[in-house]
């Protein structure tokens, strides 16, 4: 991207943290108010990455015109390879924002699932303890009948006999 287009910006959102603090710079610059004129960085094609003072007061509210720079204009070089950084570092936050939120979102789609599988193992275990308790059933069913077979055989078997000799 030659020539620092910095077109996915406005002109006044910094790409990166500021060191200091509009206010805390020195020797002081006054400005024509007599109060400390802020520090800011402007991010514009023509002055990239160049310090400026500013009046502190809206210009509604008593303040004044004031700007000065504070660095000495840069040449087209510096003014390209600055906005060329500018935009790679807006790009990879952008990037990076993305990721972000790809994360959290994963995050709770995780969450979710292991909530899901959590109801549907307690779902398994009560099933699991259903058929135990059919199967106890099932046994003790079994024991009965082969238990009413036991004592009914030789009652039935001497029915049979008694009418086969008669």
């Amino acid at each position: 991207m030659p020539g620092g287009i910095m077109s996915s910006t406005p002109a006044s959102r910094s790409p990166i943290p500021y060191r200091e603090r509009p206010l805390e710079y020195s020797p002081p610059v006054p400005c024509d108010c007599g109060t400390k004129a802020l520090r800011w960085i402007s991010w514009s094609v023509l002055n990239p990455g160049r310090r400026y003072h500013t009046c502190p007061l809206c210009r509604g509210s008593g303040g004044c015109n004031f700007f000065l720079w504070h660095d000495p204009p840069t040449s087209a070089f510096l003014r390209d390879l600055i906005g060329d950084l500018h935009d790679s570092c807006i790009k990879w936050k952008k990037k990076n924002e993305m990721f972000k939120s790809a994360t959290i979102s994963s995050d709770a789609l995780y969450h979710e699932l292991q909530q899901k599988l959590a109801n549907e193992e307690k779902k398994n275990a009560a099933l699991e303890d259903q058929v135990k308790t059919v199967r106890n059933q099932l046994e003790t069913q079994n024991i009965c009948i082969g238990l009413l077979v036991f004592l009914l055989a030789p009652v039935l078997w001497g029915v049979f006999s008694v009418e086969l000799v008669v």
